[in-house]
């Protein structure tokens, strides 16, 4: 469809709207000046040398006296602006301000000075000025006006100036033309043209609004006989123009050739860049004549540019493209003419994007086109056609978010629509299980079974719900989702058995850890078979146990367990030999030299259990079996006849753990070996230690504790501060104090009060127990967070030295890549990352995690193939770490000049990724800039304009319509092209 020019002809732009204006007005004096001086009355009568004769050596003229000498100075051509403003600065009440205002004014009319003009005029009261005066006054206030567009004002203004009889009639007569041909009074505006044309000065731009007169009215014989005769080979925009207007003139009598001819060469003697108008006449009329090349040139110049001849363009594009087959450019060409204001484009050309977008497999981009449709055009004629597309971009997209709003917002009403919706709420929940947010993807999973319109898939939703009940220790609901299942796998049966396990339902958990065997993931197996043994274990069936752990590699936890069952079945031979195999590394190292001392105490070889117990104090210190192996051994010394020895142990046993049972059966150690003759020495003063630290009634301090730590473990850390603070203000020696010290400190922690969190972990770092672990962990996440790194380095370090457990190692590696980055230190951080890869035990997504970091440092370290290749690994998933890397590849592609590669990049990405927001909206930006690298500008533009109204967010939107207008104005900053955004 090719729309009629008429309608437009006000963004037909030609440079004939307001020429030099070259005349001079003579000013005079309102009455209100003072006329009682002689050099005054010279002025008044236009003497002005006369004037100057008289004051120009005059030493100490008054303001009256310098005003009119400044006046008459202007008169004769000797320009006194800068005098005549600080007169006017100094004398803002002097009755001749009026009359020195106006003729400021008037010098920075004629010198272009729009601001300054509109400023002095505004304070004038033109009541004061004399009649010719006011008359300038009317023209220069209407020119003001007329070029901020209030036409109907500045046609006011032209009439009182006419009133006034101001004196440059064809000045005049220009400006009241062009004003009435703004109102769409050709009738006056052809009558004054004409008249303002008589001046040479208006000669040529009254031509041409003549010749547009009459192109508008339809009289195209008198454009081309007008035209005609103004033509040269000059390069002008008037020369330019008048060759347009001819062009025109051919085309609406459907003359193609001439016309084509006549914008041919309105293009060719055009001093610069032809306007959009002239570009999409041209490009129409080579369309019209079957140069369809030259067609999509000129049309691309005019789409490249803004207004409604840029949307005309990009509308003709589409067409065209669609019938030389090339989809993408096509899509680019509608995208942009969806912002069109006529009604019928604007249907079809959003219409088109949708279903372009969708047939790119740009699902995102069609669901948002197709939204578009529907929300504008609910019974629009290709309603239908939007709706199944829909549909179908549903299934494909990867923008969950987007899917699951729209069937939300629209109604899920058919099977369809049922199915699609469970589909994507499902696909949805496990992107978010995936990448560990659990909450939000048990969410999701429960809004896919309001519709189980796929038995599969239904299952599939029950087991990820207990999965994540049981990573959340909810162990009831975990099992209950399990059994939801129409068909309970092996992995769920191993889900149910840990609910059950962790329940300490461990005759329960046998049949489901029994059954999980079966599972084809070998990992997976044998931590069913350990836990199926360690049931076994729990439960006394010992012989059933040692038959699987047998079975199972023989690691250190295993040959432990060995160890412990063979000691149950009084095989206490065969149980030492096993808790010897147990590696020294081995968290469970200690717990082996327990038993193994253990048994040979039980067996009253008290001279093998006093060097077990030895061996084990020795190499453990911070070792939970401490208390009883010191007890133990004193015990074995004491039937020794080692009483010296002994008495040492149990006062240690006393002075270091006095709040624990074993300092009580330390007390009767000593008096037993006072009773032999041992000098125990201190014996009364233990005795009272102990009472006081463990008073008989110790109830209502377990109370308060349980109370407080009832409110920590309901999740309310605010109202938990200040009960713990009371309860160890209360019982500062209370058996419970570090338990409770850990809790205040997590407290503070997880209320974001981390400063007071930092005290009191601090003073807990060095001590040796249960919490080790976690309070160091929790200090170095603390430092982390108040960016003091190298402290946060100091306690990661110290925990993985200590060599808790996997996990606190893991904890330890991951702080310290994390804690090495954000300082800066990038070999750090990758040393840090390959150790956290490489460790056996680590999380979910703690690898992706270290791989992502690693190739940030290696971004940062300059090793940009180092870095491109691991991102590459990482871009082949669907995860966050994908869509993040994925990016990265086509920035690096980019960054390289490869911007082919770089966009096919970026394509995929968004139809693969479309959930993550962040990484879809810089992706699109980069695919912007790399068609303008490209120089495809009209893609770029469409892209923007997609961008534009489409982002949720405003700064993705701030940046596109930067970009989108640097097109636009021709003028893409450097800093744009090279990507710096």
């Amino acid at each position: 469809m090719v729309q009629s020019t008429n309608s437009l002809k006000a963004f037909s732009v030609i440079s004939l709207i307001l020429v030099p204006l070259i005349h001079f007005g003579q000013s005079s004096l309102g009455s209100q000046a003072n006329q009682g001086q002689a050099f005054f009355a010279y002025y008044q009568a236009g003497q002005y040398q006369d004037v100057i004769k008289s004051l120009k050596n005059e030493k100490d003229m008054n303001a009256n006296q310098q005003i009119i000498l400044y006046l008459s100075e202007q008169k004769t051509g000797n320009i006194k602006g800068r005098e005549i403003k600080e007169w006017i600065d100094n004398n803002p009440d002097h009755p001749l301000k009026s009359l020195a205002r106006f003729n400021y004014a008037e010098l920075a009319f004629y010198k272009g000075d729009t601001v300054s003009t509109k400023k002095y005029l505004s304070r004038i009261r033109s009541k004061e000025l004399a009649e010719s005066d006011q008359a300038s006054y009317a023209f220069m206030t209407g020119v003001i006006v007329l070029q901020e567009k209030k036409y109907k004002t500045a046609k006011n203004y032209f009439n009182q100036a006419k009133k006034n009889k101001y004196p440059h009639q064809s000045q005049l007569y220009y400006y009241q033309a062009f004003t009435s041909y703004h109102l769409n009074d050709l009738t006056s505006a052809l009558s004054d043209f004409n008249k303002a044309k008589s001046d040479s000065e208006y000669e040529v731009s009254s031509k041409y609004f003549i010749a547009k007169i009459y192109l508008e009215t339809g009289e195209y014989d008198k454009v081309v006989a007008l035209a005609q005769g103004e033509l040269s080979d000059e390069v002008s925009e008037t020369n330019s123009g008048f060759y347009q207007i001819l062009g025109e003139a051919y085309a609406q009598q459907d003359d193609v050739a001439k016309a084509d001819a006549f914008f041919d060469k309105a293009i060719q003697k055009h001093p610069r860049k032809p306007s959009p108008a002239l570009y999409y006449q041209a490009g129409v009329s080579k369309f019209k004549i079957g140069n369809m090349e030259k067609a999509l040139t000129y049309l691309t110049e005019s789409g490249i540019g803004s207004g409604p001849y840029a949307k005309l363009s990009a509308f003709q594009l589409g067409r065209l493209h669609i019938q030389r087959n090339e989809p993408e450019k096509a899509l680019a060409a509608y995208m942009e003419a969806s912002s069109a204001e006529d009604k019928d484009i604007k249907e079809e050309s959003i219409y088109q994007s949708a279903m372009l977008n969708a047939k790119l497999g740009r699902y995102s981009e069609a669901i948002n086109y197709g939204t578009d449709y529907l929300d504008n055009y609910a019974n629009g004629q290709w309603e239908g056609e939007i709706k199944d597309m829909l549909a179908q971009s549903y299934l494909r997209t990867s923008d969950y978010d987007k899917a699951i709003a729209q069937l939300e917002k629209s109604g899920i009403s058919n099977a369809i629509q049922k199915e699609v919706y469970q589909k994507v709420t499902y696909q949805k929940a496990l992107l978010e299980f995936n990448d560990g947010n659990f909450d939000d993807a048990s969410a999701y999973f429960l809004n896919s079974l309001k519709y189980q319109n796929d038995s599969d898939l239904t299952n599939e939703t029950y087991f990820y719900l207990g999965e994540i009940y049981l990573k959340k220790n909810n162990y009831q609901r975990a099992i209950s989702a399990y059994r939801a299942m129409n068909l309970i796998t092996p992995e769920a049966h191993y889900g149910i058995g840990y609910g059950l396990y962790n329940q300490q339902k461990y005759g329960q958990a046998i049949p489901h850890f029994d059954a999980a065997i079966s599972v084809d993931v070998m990992e997976m197996k044998q931590d069913a078979r350990l836990r199926l043994a360690d049931c076994y274990y729990t439960t006394k069936a010992y012989s059933d146990a040692l038959n699987i752990y047998r079975r199972l590699p023989q690691i250190d936890y295993v040959l432990f367990q060995q160890g412990m069952v063979l000691r149950n079945l009084n095989r206490n031979t065969d149980a030492i030999k096993n808790f010897e195999l147990v590696p020294s590394s081995s968290n469970f190292k200690d717990d082996a030299l327990f038993y193994k001392a253990q048994i040979n105490f039980e067996n009253a070889d008290f001279e093998k259990a006093e060097n077990g117990f030895t061996s084990l104090i020795s190499r453990h210190s911070d070792s939970p079996y401490i208390p009883k192996a010191y007890l133990n051994r004193a015990i074995s010394r004491n039937n020794l006849g080692k009483y010296e020895l002994a008495n040492d142990d149990y006062n240690y046993v006393i002075e270091n753990h006095l709040q624990r049972e074993e300092a009580f059966s330390a007390i009767l150690g000593l008096q037993d070996l006072q009773q032999k003759g041992v000098k125990v020495g201190n014996l009364d003063k233990n005795i009272a230690d102990y009472k006081k630290a463990n008073p008989g009634n110790g109830s209502l301090e377990v109370v308060e504790f349980e109370a407080a730590k009832g409110i920590y473990f309901d999740l309310d850390y605010a109202q938990a501060i200040p009960k713990i603070k009371s309860f160890l203000k209360e019982y500062p020696q209370s058996k419970f104090k570090i338990e409770a010290s850990y809790y205040l400190g997590d407290a503070y922690f997880r209320t974001d009060q981390l400063k007071e969190s930092r005290k009191v972990f601090d003073d807990q770092r060095f001590l040796r127990n249960e919490y080790t672990g976690r309070i160091l962990y929790r200090l170095g996440d603390i430092n982390y967070e108040l960016k003091d790194f190298d402290k946060a380095i100091e306690n990661y370090q110290l925990l993985l030295e200590l060599n808790l457990t996997p996990k606190d190692n893991h904890n330890a590696r991951n702080g310290l890549m994390l804690s090495s980055y954000d300082k800066g230190d990038f070999q750090q951080a990758i040393f840090h990352a390959n150790q956290v890869i490489q460790s056996d035990w680590k999380p979910l997504n703690a690898e992706p995690t270290a791989q992502l970091l690693k190739a940030r440092s290696y971004l940062n370290l300059g090793e940009i193939e180092e870095s491109r290749n691991i991102y590459k690994q990482l871009a082949g998933g669907e995860d966050h770490f994908a869509a993040e890397a994925s990016y990265m590849v086509a920035l690096l592609a980019y960054r390289e000049n490869n911007y082919d590669q770089s966009l096919d990049l970026l394509f995929d990405l968004t139809a693969r990724l479309g959930s993550y927001t962040e990484w879809i909206e810089k992706s699109y930006l980069l695919i912007s800039e790399n068609y303008i690298a490209k120089d495809e500008l009209f893609q770029a533009k469409a892209t923007l304009r997609s961008i534009i109204q489409h982002s949720q967010s405003d700064e993705t939107k701030r940046i596109a319509t930067e970009m989108l207008e640097s097109i636009e104005q021709d003028n893409v900053s450097d800093s744009l092209k090279q990507g710096n955004r």
